[in-house]
């Protein structure tokens, strides 16, 4: 009876024993997870600090670009500006003008604005068609017959406030425009094609007509009625002496006769509307190629063709 005493006492000091470990291992543990708790904290608010710092960076810069674009007041100001610039050479009617044509073409979109409304479309059409056509013709021949264009207008364009291109120097006309120029006199205008000239009549003509670098050439150009002669004879610039010519482009229907003897090369051709042609020109020394043109739907260029 006495050792079952004994060992039930050393049983229950044995399970307080260990009951009293088990809650100091706990308690243990609790103060270790507090004391963890306690070191993260430190680094949990520097976490946070840096990621606030890294939103407050964000929202500085977008800011800043915000304040960039919009600073000058301007809401174009981050755009860049677009269909404001007019390309050199362009007309108001919007047909890019060739080299050399462009006071040319002003002037006539100028004439435009002078005549009184209900005439305005049907004289805009007619000039579109023109600075069309001048397209068709080379560039040095397109800006040499736009000047001398531009050079017999000058009285017109005084007249109605255009001696500069501008629109803006007198006010639209509101009476009647002013009567077209007389019809030159070709082979467009009744009476159709006429007989080709004699040698008389040829000799008889001493005015010359414009034929562009003829002159250096040793050639002269005659017109009588709606015929051009263009004869090349002697030497040229460089010393060499006419030997043949031949159309190289265009002409036919009878409409162009060419002559090569003797030192004398000659081309007779009719002057046009609608006219283009080539010919070869062939020196001892060289070869030149005249070209025609008269574009159909354009006024008479002043040039009746130019040797390149």
């Amino acid at each position: 009876m006495l050792l079952r005493s004994s060992l039930l006492c050393l049983v229950m000091l044995s399970f307080t024993a260990t009951g009293c470990d088990m809650l100091s291992g706990d308690k243990s543990k609790k103060s270790a997870k507090d004391d963890d708790d306690d070191d993260d904290k430190p680094k949990k608010k520097k976490k946070k600090k840096d990621d606030d710092d890294t939103k407050a960076s964000a929202s500085s810069s977008a800011g800043e670009v915000k304040t960039d674009a919009t600073a000058s007041g301007d809401p174009t100001a981050a755009s860049t500006a677009t269909g404001t610039a007019t390309a050199t050479g362009t007309t108001t009617s919007g047909t890019m003008a060739p080299a050399g044509c462009e006071a040319y073409f002003k002037a006539l979109d100028c004439m435009v604005t002078k005549v009184p409304a209900q005439s305005q479309q049907q004289m805009k059409d007619g000039f579109e068609q023109a600075k069309s056509s001048m397209k068709q013709i080379p560039a040095d021949m397109a800006a040499n017959v736009c000047k001398q264009a531009l050079d017999g207008m000058q009285e017109s364009l005084k007249t109605m406030g255009c001696a500069t291109g501008g629109t803006e120097s007198t006010p639209p006309m509101t009476g009647t425009p002013p009567p077209p120029p007389p019809p030159v006199a070709t082979s467009t205008t009744p009476g159709g094609k006429s007989a080709v000239p004699t040698a008389e009549e040829w000799a008889a003509q001493t005015k010359e007509i414009g034929v562009l670098n003829s002159t250096k050439l040793n050639c002269e150009s005659k017109q009588v009625r709606e015929w051009i002669r263009v004869s090349c004879k002697g030497k040229n610039d460089t010393g060499g002496t006419p030997t043949a010519v031949s159309v190289t482009k265009g002409g036919g229907r009878g409409d162009d006769f060419t002559f090569a003897s003797n030192g004398v090369a000659s081309l007779v051709y009719r002057w046009y509307e609608g006219q283009l042609l080539e010919a070869d020109f062939k020196w001892t020394d060289k070869t030149k190629t005249l070209v025609v043109a008269w574009p159909r739907g354009a006024p008479e260029p002043p040039v009746r063709g130019i040797f390149k």
